[in-house]
């Protein structure tokens, strides 16, 4: 089971993937920087983004103690697995950030023969992106949950020592019964996953069509260090690539809100209905149910 401990500001501030990530972060910027972007320096954005959302769930898993509530047990995870999470995002902010810096260096050495070069460089920073946020969507799905402990009792000894007075003195150990009281597999999982797999396969194919294709069509201008902006081969920033990075953003977003309303504001008639399959005790099934009333009124009025 897990503990209901508090977690302070300076526990996050001072655990070492935090600042490993942070030490990471500001050496690149320095070699970004030093590559001369300028203006150009917006294309940052896109490995800051990954960046943003590793960091983000690796407060939330330091954190998640704080989301318990004090001597009840009885744990939502309505992001699921955080420190999953966290090195997905952290595994493609490093790709895109080294991925940055070659591109800068490319740019700086290769002018005259950057164009095929900055497609490249440009489709593998966008794969990895939204590849970071469909499986993220998908780990998310699988691993949201709502769990519920009860303790029974169970002799520390064999059931067939139990009448035997020597051993009479032993006191009976605490035994935690787990319920799994909602998860996404309940609601439809086949289909959504069918949905993030082929959404994910549809701005693979769209994306590798548009680095082929000669009939690109560009959106934004990235100036580049050692190419101005009005030179033959400026980088661009296609509307496929455009496209690919916002919808998968809004779509990992989507995901996101629609498990923690659900681990949050759950309904109580639905887990009754699933507990009528985890536990046969009709007593004990009705003071869970209460129980879970409680919680969720609680849990309201926090919010308040």
């Amino acid at each position: 089971m897990e503990r209901a401990e508090r977690v302070g500001t300076k526990d996050v501030l001072l655990n070492h993937s935090i600042l490993g990530t942070m030490a990471i972060t500001l050496a690149c910027c320095v070699i970004i920087l030093s590559q001369g972007w300028g203006p150009g320096a917006f294309f940052l954005l896109v490995p800051a983004s990954l960046g943003f959302f590793s960091i983000l769930f690796d407060i939330l898993a330091i954190t998640k103690p704080n989301t318990n509530i004090q001597g009840i047990a009885m744990f939502q995870h309505p992001l699921g697995d955080e420190g999953y999470m966290h090195g997905v995002f952290f595994v493609g902010y490093i790709i895109d950030l080294l991925l940055t810096v070659a591109l800068g260096y490319e740019a700086r050495l290769s002018p005259n023969f950057f164009a095929p070069v900055f497609k490249i460089f440009s489709f593998l920073i966008t794969i990895t992106f939204i590849s970071c946020f469909h499986v993220a969507s998908n780990k998310a799905w699988l691993t949201a949950r709502i769990e519920l402990f009860t303790e029974e009792k169970k002799s520390a000894m064999d059931p067939a020592a139990d009448g035997d007075e020597d051993l009479s003195i032993i006191m009976p150990l605490p035994k935690h019964k787990k319920y799994t009281l909602w998860c996404p597999a309940q609601q439809k999982f086949e289909r959504f996953t069918i949905i993030n797999i082929l959404l994910y396969i549809l701005l693979l194919v769209l994306n590798f069509i548009d680095m082929v294709s000669q009939l690109q069509l560009n959106v934004i201008v990235v100036p580049l260090p050692g190419i101005s902006v009005e030179g033959p081969v400026t980088g661009h920033i296609s509307l496929s690539q455009l496209i690919s990075l916002g919808l998968s953003t809004s779509f990992f977003v989507v995901v996101l809100r629609t498990l923690y309303v659900e681990v949050y504001g759950y309904d109580v008639e639905h887990l009754a209905s699933v507990l009528v399959k985890l536990e046969p005790d009709d007593a004990t099934r009705e003071r869970i149910v209460k129980f879970l009333e409680k919680i969720r009124e609680s849990r309201k009025a926090d919010a308040l």
